[in-house]
């Protein structure tokens, strides 16, 4: 049966393309919908959608539809279509207009149709209940996008007009973005500038960290971009960027970027005389993640993370092969995460670790490895 979202009467707009939408509730399925427009086939049209294309007059009337699956076929659903005239500007509204602060600006958003359109405006997403934009005493706060609105039950129209105020300080910039710059602690940042107020603007950017209360400036810039050095590795910064031109000056919102840093592969691996395996501790890493593998074509296996700088062999996994192969990465949660060292050979003479046990050692060099072999006491 035609579902009950289905409606009956549509307005379409003369020179516009839309469609006419028929649904049916069935079990199964349909096969197919017939269409008719004013008691003829439609033999193009087989499913639940009718296209319409620069709709005219010709294409008003009575639309019907009716489907068909394997048990039979649905009761005919009608629709009425009327075709009316869209709204039209006359004129548009201009794209772009510039007015000095103090001023007064008086814009129309005028339009036609059948049925006759609203007329309205929209500024930031606000209605102005009127067809003319009047501001008395243009001030900062009045530049940006204003939308000139036509809508009526065919459709609804609308073009946006950009009012630039003049003889003021800058507007603010938009989409600050950072980069890592070429070294630790290098920030390179990015930012859309704002209208100029009619005047030429330049930039300076501030910058504190997580925590300070003093904020830093770089040299002032005409560029939309600055670079930041120096700053503490692994460190989350505060920054905006200030405006500036001979009227004043504005900052922008403050955003957070975390200093570019790159974690260090952990060095050095060794055992100590304590039979744990041990490394030197990497500047701005607070954790490591010690891997293992008991095969030349295995990839590496999480055996832990720690805090420390060494592992006890008593945690190890169990192990059947004459050899594993231990590698640890450097970590800073959440994210940050080193390249892993180059890996230690151990070479086994028990076929797995047991808890408590005496170990002596001997280390040589070894195909790119240190051997160290381990044995029972």
């Amino acid at each position: 049966q035609p579902s009950s979202s289905n409606s009956e009467i549509y307005l379409l707009g003369k020179g516009l393309n839309s469609s006419l939408e028929c649904n049916f509730d069935s079990n199964p399925p349909p096969m197919f919908v017939v269409w008719t427009h004013n008691g003829v086939l439609l033999p193009k049209a087989e499913t639940a959608r009718l296209a319409l294309y620069n709709i005219s007059d010709k294409d008003s009337g009575l639309y019907s539809c009716q489907a068909f699956n394997l048990v039979g076929s649905s009761r005919p659903f009608e629709m009425h279509v009327a075709v009316a005239t869209p709204p039209r500007f006359s004129p548009s509204p201009p794209p772009a207009i510039f007015a000095n602060v103090e001023s007064n600006v008086e814009v129309t958003c005028d339009g036609y149709g059948d049925p006759s359109p609203i007329q309205y405006w929209l500024r930031n997403k606000t209605k102005v209940e009127s067809s003319v934009l009047r501001i008395n005493s243009v001030s900062h706060a009045d530049h940006g996008i204003y939308e000139c609105v036509l809508s009526s039950p065919v459709a609804t129209l609308a073009t946006q007009m950009i009012l630039y105020v003049q003889n003021t300080y800058p507007q603010t910039v938009s989409d600050i973005t950072a980069s890592c710059g070429s070294e630790n602690g290098h920030l390179q940042l990015h930012w859309k500038p704002g209208y100029d107020g009619g005047s030429e603007q330049y930039f300076n950017v501030f910058h504190r960290a997580d925590g300070e209360e003093v904020w830093h400036s770089t040299r002032g810039t005409h560029f939309s971009s600055a670079s930041i050095r120096d700053l503490q590795p692994f460190t989350l910064y505060h920054l905006k960027v200030e405006s500036n031109n001979i009227h004043g000056a504005i900052n922008s919102s403050a955003v957070a970027f975390t200093a570019c840093s790159q974690l260090k592969a952990p060095s050095n691996l060794r055992m100590n005389t304590a039979n744990s395996l041990e490394w030197d501790k990497v500047e701005g890493a607070t954790a490591y993640r010690v891997q293992y593998r008991s095969s030349e074509s295995a990839n590496f296996s999480d055996m832990l993370d720690t805090a420390s700088t060494s592992v006890s062999l008593n945690y190890a996994t169990p192990n059947t092969a004459p050899w594993m192969d231990v590698r640890v990465s450097s970590l800073r949660p959440p994210s940050v995460i080193s390249q892993p060292s180059h890996p230690l050979r151990f070479h086994l003479t028990s076929l797995l670790f047991l808890p408590n046990f005496d170990m002596y050692l001997n280390c040589d060099e070894y195909v790119g490895y240190v051997l160290i072999t381990l044995g029972l006491v």
